[in-house]
């Protein structure tokens, strides 16, 4: 039973509180403050009492409870707990600080005081002024990400009753659109621009700014500066043949050091550490010997194995003029060329030169494939022309000789010697029935072949096989052809 009493020195004293002393469902004795009068006093204490029994028999909601209890604390207090366990969970730096901006945002927009203010119609409301911003689909969506995050979290934790956010969902792939869209460097530009990455320091240093020869490379420049600009501009040539070639961030470009690098044995990798990589894993990167040459060459002999092996990783600011010496236009109807490209880059040059696209997937550590397929291959780069001109003619007439030959192998009669030379002879002409079929169709259907600028020997190769077809004309029974030669 609850107590209700005054203390000894305010028992004269009218204004003073009275004290409720009872305890609470955990067996412990607790005393609050009550009211000067004594029957609204025994009305706390009465409820006091009812809570502990309710409490006690499992009645009352505790969660529900501690949600309202937060649901009349500060905002920014839940966004700071939520922001150090986001910390807690290893997130980079520059993720963290984008989440807690992105929180704030909304936060300053709707005026919200108490977390209770979260609620889907202010978050559609937001999401609309997002869109009126001209922000890119990709942007908002990482906004409602975001938010989602964070009211999720607080349901998890008792601070919501509810995820007041799950009816809200991202915008549909279909309808998000870049605004900034990438595109991929040509080999050309690629030589264009790192020839003159390595000279744009010291042609810096030798132009003249003002008088008679204002914008020529005349200066005189000390030797001492000189070969720290000649250094400049290699460690940033080498920066950008880096990213070419691994499609390393910029992040894991700043973070890699001598130790992550091993170009001495076979093969050439780096060893990426799971701090350093954006899905904090640790990932081996295979090396391109051109890479693996220009790092050896770079490797200073007195390193440490804790050293960055670039002094500086180029900025936007630096690559718009190292674009700007090599005439490569930065941004053009088709995207602009970043650092980030370079990933697209090499995605495309590996689809290019038909590595398969599991291997590029594994070189570029997507753990989907949709990736590598999709928004990092560059198709305007793709030889479609040539792949599609280089492919055999589809035969324009029916060759009814081609299919009589294929043998089904179910007959038990004995196969003559000279059907086997023929069958032998028939597979070496034409390494399969599709193959000699459309080559001989060729040669019957397209009339003259010298029109078409066959050789002689070409000519025979096709007249042979067509004979082949003749003298083969008649079933071939009891030859068990290969699995993947099989009629159906």
């Amino acid at each position: 039973m609850a107590s209700i009493f005054k203390r000894k020195k305010d028992r004269r004293n009218r204004n003073a509180p009275y004290l409720i002393s009872y305890t609470n469902a955990g067996g412990e004795r607790k005393t609050v403050t009550g009211c000067t009068d004594y029957a609204a006093t025994q009305s706390i204490a009465n409820k006091l009492e009812t809570e502990v029994q309710l409490r006690r028999r499992g009645v009352v909601d505790e969660a529900r409870e501690r949600c309202a209890q937060h649901a009349s604390v500060p905002v920014e207090q839940h966004v700071t707990a939520f922001i150090e366990f986001v910390k807690s969970k290893g997130r980079a730096t520059r993720y963290v600080q984008q989440v807690q901006a992105r929180l704030e945002a909304f936060l300053d927009y709707v005026h919200a005081e108490r977390i209770t203010d979260i609620t889907a119609e202010r978050v559609t409301s937001f999401i609309l002024a997002l869109r009126q911003k001209k922000l890119s689909g990709c942007t908002v969506n990482e906004y409602i990400g975001a938010l989602k995050f964070f009211t999720k979290w607080a349901t998890t934790v008792s601070r919501l009753p509810s995820n007041s956010l799950a009816v809200i969902a991202k915008l549909d792939s279909k309808a998000v659109t870049k605004t900034r869209p990438r595109r991929g460097m040509k080999p050309d530009e690629i030589g264009a621009l790192l020839e003159a990455t390595r000279r744009r320091p010291l042609l810096e240093l030798m132009t003249v700014r003002t008088g008679a020869n204002k914008g020529e490379p005349t200066a005189k420049v000390k030797p001492r500066t000189r070969a720290k600009a000649e250094a400049l501009g290699r460690d940033r040539a080498l920066a950008y043949l880096l990213a070419l070639w691994t499609g390393l961030r910029r992040s894991e470009l700043a973070a890699l050091q001598w130790r992550d690098v091993h170009v001495d044995g076979l093969p050439a990798n780096l060893t990426l550490r799971s701090e350093t990589t954006k899905a904090k894993r640790a990932d081996v990167v295979a090396l391109h010997p051109q890479i693996a040459e220009a790092l050896r060459e770079h490797r200073p002999e007195s390193r440490q194995p804790t050293d960055r092996v670039l002094g500086t990783v180029p900025g936007m600011k630096v690559l718009k003029a190292d674009l700007k010496l090599a005439k490569i236009e930065f941004e053009n109807e088709v995207g602009r060329v970043d650092l980030h490209s370079m990933r697209k880059s090499v995605n495309t040059y590996l689809a290019v030169h038909g590595v398969p696209q599991r291997i590029a997937q594994a070189h570029m550590r997507h753990k989907d494939p949709r990736l590598t397929a999709g928004p990092y291959t560059d198709e305007a780069l793709l030889p479609v022309a040539s792949s599609i001109a280089g492919l055999p003619w589809l035969p324009t007439a029916p060759n009814h000789d081609a299919e009589t030959i294929v043998a089904t192998g179910t007959d038990d009669t004995p196969v003559s010697t000279d059907d086997r030379r023929a069958a032998h002879a028939q597979r070496s002409c034409c390494p399969t029935m599709q193959d000699g079929a459309l080559l001989c169709s060729d040669a019957e259907t397209r009339g003259d072949v010298g029109d078409r600028g066959i050789s002689a020997q070409e000519e025979t190769d096709a007249q042979g096989c067509a004979s082949v077809h003749d003298n083969s004309a008649k079933r071939v029974i009891g030859l068990e052809p290969t699995t993947s030669t099989l009629a159906t």
